[in-house]
């Protein structure tokens, strides 16, 4: 019987043992994801096969839990065990993370984690450390979106630019016509999308278009000519979000159909296989040029659709059979090239607002014209003389053909025995043998517009050749040849050899120096002066010394020049009426508001530009733009011309733009 006893009493001992209590705290406490409702909470576990952990809201918590007892959890905060008033079981786990729900926004919440083994009357949990922590769920924002500017308004869409509050993020609501009437709803997330009335509806016709951290954005698929009203929120969290309220509103208005077409189209270069065009824009954002060889263009663009666009004809889109899209830009000038020679294209521009699928063009008023690529002159230059003929240089006299201009070529001792090729422009040069070389010792001279042409670099007492050809076209030109020739011998003695030619402005006249080296039956020099660099008549004539072998210094004074850019140069007459001719040297007298008072054009490898120094009012940019507003070079100037390197440009219409503090002015110029 005693022996019964005592078995019966070593079973219930075993029944009712308790476990261990774990020794290691749960540590590492963080909070993921932090919502206006709701929390992602982790942490590292202790030694203990599980822990619960009590949370309590706005205060720390203050109890713990009894061993042997099980608590009941619930990761809906209020919804757990309550183990005091307020501090409820929110986890029973051997887990390292979960989501607590239920919360309050813009509340703080205390956690303690307890680990511990057993189960049931066997529970051992560890009391003596545990691991505490506290979070708050997000609030709403307590500034709001200030300021919403808009840009780029087109017919279709704008761009808004925000001045953001102090949320995390914003929400942007849209209402065509009338104000936005209903507000986002705290704890619900709401997607968005810039194309408008697509993205989610809150109400009726208040569409969310945007939902995020930044403060720029666009917004399309808009209506032209209407209203729309905006309402911003500044929020706090992303899932579970909390607004601000109110929201900040503004409206903008987008831009109807453009009404005023381009106008004023001109061919400003005419080649042989290009057209180059200028005119002035219309009010629409864009526009479009469509071109047509030998019948005027019918085709007409549809809202809705971006065309691509190439210069090359042929190969931009085709808006209906042979009508070709040429030009799409902002800007007022293009360059249409791939034409065939001599043949007749019109020309149509369209102007639009849009972008993309967004785009309304002006389709019942247009610019349009049309014009022929160069054709090649049927009348060769005649009568060709030589006048003011000396050992070095002579001027070339002719009467004009019906090209547009003259080129000229020309060979020492033998007739000039090359033909130039039709859309080739050659590197001309009046200096004789400094010009390209074509074939053997045919020297281009010019491209002369005028009726002569002063040729240098001549030697004594040899007979030159000279051949001129008519043409039509600048950076392809179209040649008529044969061509019309000339020869004519230099004199055998130089009268004059010249050291010395400059020029001063001093007190608004004009002082000229030069220095003779040696002098040859000299007559007398004649002071030549110009307003435009080409025509040139006689001031005074100045009595020469007639034979010297010494420098003779000579000084004229010009007190009568006009304001403005004047040239000059000198002619020196020997006693037998043959004359040599000096450079021409640049002054520029005050007076005018214009900075630029000349620009040399068209140009090969060097913009010169003359400028206005008493026009300006500060220190002087300059810049080089393309037709599509491509900044290629820029700088400033430091004296009263510019020379600006333009190698590496491609060959084209450009822009050169100068402006100081109160100026800013364009010119057009055309690299060869």
């Amino acid at each position: 019987m005693k022996s019964i006893y005592i078995t019966s009493c070593f079973l219930l001992a075993s029944i009712f043992s308790f476990a261990a209590p774990p020794t290691i705290a749960t540590s590492n406490l963080s909070f993921p994801s932090i919502q206006g409702a709701s929390f992602n909470i982790a942490w590292t576990a202790g030694n203990g096969a599980r822990r619960i952990i009590v949370a309590r809201a706005g205060s720390p918590v203050s109890v713990t839990p009894q061993n042997g007892v099980d608590y009941t959890a619930n990761t809906i905060f209020g919804s757990g065990q309550a183990i005091a008033p307020g501090q409820f079981v929110i986890y029973n786990s051997p887990f390292t993370s979960f989501f607590l729900t239920g919360l309050t926004p813009g509340t703080q919440y205390f956690f303690a984690f307890f680990e511990y083994n057993g189960s049931g009357a066997t529970t051992e949990y560890l009391t003596s450390s545990f691991l505490t922590g506290t979070c708050s769920t997000v609030s709403a924002p307590t500034i709001q979106t200030i300021n919403m500017t808009f840009s780029n308004i087109t017919g279709n869409s704008v761009v808004a630019n925000m001045t953001a509050g102090n949320g995390a993020r914003r929400l942007v609501l849209i209402r065509e016509g009338s104000p936005v009437n209903e507000d986002p709803v705290d704890l619900h997330s709401y997607g968005g999308t810039n194309v408008f009335g697509t993205g989610t509806q809150i109400g009726a016709g208040n569409y969310v278009v945007y939902s995020s951290s930044g403060s720029s954005t666009s917004f399309g698929n808009l209506q032209p000519g209407t209203t729309y009203h905006f309402a911003v929120y500044e929020f706090n969290g992303t899932s579970e979000p909390v607004y601000l309220k109110p929201a900040f509103r503004t409206t903008v208005t987008t831009r109807t159909v453009p009404t005023i077409p381009s106008s004023n189209i001109i061919t400003v270069i005419t080649d042989g296989k290009e057209l180059t065009f200028n005119w002035t824009s219309g009010n629409g954002l864009r526009r479009i040029m469509v071109a047509r060889q030998g019948s005027a263009v019918t085709a007409v663009p549809a809202d809705g659709v971006a065309y691509n666009a190439n210069p090359v004809f042929g190969s931009g889109t085709a808006i209906a059979p042979g009508e070709f899209v040429v030009y799409d830009g902002n800007f007022n000038s293009t360059k249409v090239s791939g034409l065939n020679p001599a043949t007749v294209y019109h020309f149509r521009i369209y102007e639009y607002d849009g972008d993309g699928t967004n785009n309304i063009y002006l389709k019942n008023l247009f610019g349009q014209t049309s014009a022929s690529t160069a054709v090649t002159p049927t009348v060769q230059a005649s009568a060709i003389t030589a006048i003011n003929i000396s050992g070095t240089s002579l001027q070339l006299k002719w009467n004009n053909g019906n090209g547009k201009g003259r080129f000229v070529v020309a060979r020492k001792d033998a007739a000039v025995n090359i033909v130039p090729q039709d859309f080739t422009q050659y590197v001309a040069n009046s200096s004789f043998g400094n010009g390209q070389q074509l074939g053997t010792g045919n020297f281009v001279l010019g491209y002369s517009l005028s009726t002569g042409l002063i040729v240098g670099n001549l030697e004594p007492s040899t007979t030159y050749h000279f051949a001129i050809f008519e043409y039509n076209g600048l950076n392809q030109p179209m040649y008529l040849s044969p061509a019309a020739v000339f020869s004519v011998s230099t004199s055998g003695t130089i009268p004059v050899k010249l050291s010395q030619w400059k020029g001063a402005v001093v007190n608004e006249q004009v002082q000229l120096k030069w220095v003779t080296e040696t002098e040859i039956n000299a007559s007398h020099f004649s002071i030549l002066r110009s307003t435009d660099g080409s025509n040139f008549h006689n001031l005074q004539n100045i009595p020469a010394t007639g034979n010297s072998q010494l420098p003779v210094h000579y000084t004229a004074v010009d007190d009568r020049a006009p304001q403005g850019r004047v040239y000059y140069k000198l002619a020196m007459v020997d006693k037998d009426g043959h004359t040599e001719y000096s450079a021409v040297i640049s002054l520029y007298l005050g007076g005018g508001n214009t900075i630029i008072s000349k620009l040399l054009n068209p140009v090969s490898n060097t913009v010169k530009v003359y400028l206005n120094n008493s026009a300006i009012t500060g220190k002087l940019q300059w810049r080089i733009v393309d037709a599509g507003g491509k900044l290629y070079s820029k700088g400033l100037a430091s004296s009263d011309m510019l020379s600006i390197n333009i190698d590496a440009l491609p060959a084209g219409i450009y822009w050169l733009q100068v402006l100081d503090d109160n100026k800013h002015e364009v010119k057009t110029f055309n690299k060869l």
